[in-house]
């Protein structure tokens, strides 16, 4: 399934589908700031820290996520580099 997304806001991190949280995973994104959650500079130059060199992401920012059926409670960080999917290569895969 394909989206279009407005890349001048922040990206969303999550949704919930049915009651249930899910990811939201994105292709071909090089450039994303996982402490404002923006496409188009990467965390260590974000404007929004008031830091040049931020090197945590803020805990503020996680979210707090209970899964009844199991019984667990789950702390998942907003943004993080498992929004990115990873590209695999197609070249070698013959063998």
């Amino acid at each position: 399934m394909a989206v279009f997304i407005d890349l001048g806001k922040p990206l969303i991190s999550q949704i919930l589908v049915k009651n249930v949280v899910q990811r939201v995973e994105f292709e071909s994104l090089p450039l994303v700031c996982f402490y404002c959650g923006s496409f188009g500079h990467m965390q260590n130059l974000c404007p929004s820290s008031g830091s040049a060199n931020v090197t945590e992401v803020d805990t503020v920012s996680a979210v707090e996520v209970s899964l009844e059926k199991y019984n667990v409670v789950e702390t998942m960080e907003a943004f993080g580099p498992w929004m990115l999917v990873e590209q695999k290569s197609w070249r070698n895969s013959r063998n």
